[in-house]
């Protein structure tokens, strides 16, 4: 399963937005391997300066949300920015290379 073909940006991003915590500054949603499905989703958020969020509560609220396939297993708060093309595009290789 292709995830990043079958989630679309529009979609997926505002998922991790909730009017009860503070907006990210960047989300990245990227399809990772899995043993078993072949991908599973994962997003990466940057978040303002100061803000706190949990993971497990940002999965928690997407997966009430979403089918099944579409919440993402994996979440990783970044400090730092989500790396970019010289254009602002968000290089989606770089963090599939560097994701814990």
């Amino acid at each position: 399963m292709d995830v990043e073909k079958r989630l679309y940006p529009s979609f997926r991003n505002p998922l991790l937005i909730s009017p009860d915590r503070p907006l990210p500054k960047e989300v990245a949603v990227i399809g990772v391997p899995h043993d078993d499905f072949g991908e599973e989703v994962a997003a990466i958020i940057v978040l303002q300066d100061g803000a706190d969020m949990d993971p497990k509560v940002i999965q928690d609220y997407v997966k009430k949300r979403v089918a099944p396939y579409k919440y993402p297993r994996i979440i990783q708060i970044n400090l730092e920015p989500l790396p970019k093309s010289g254009t602002g595009k968000i290089l989606k290789k770089e963090i599939r290379k560097n994701l814990k």
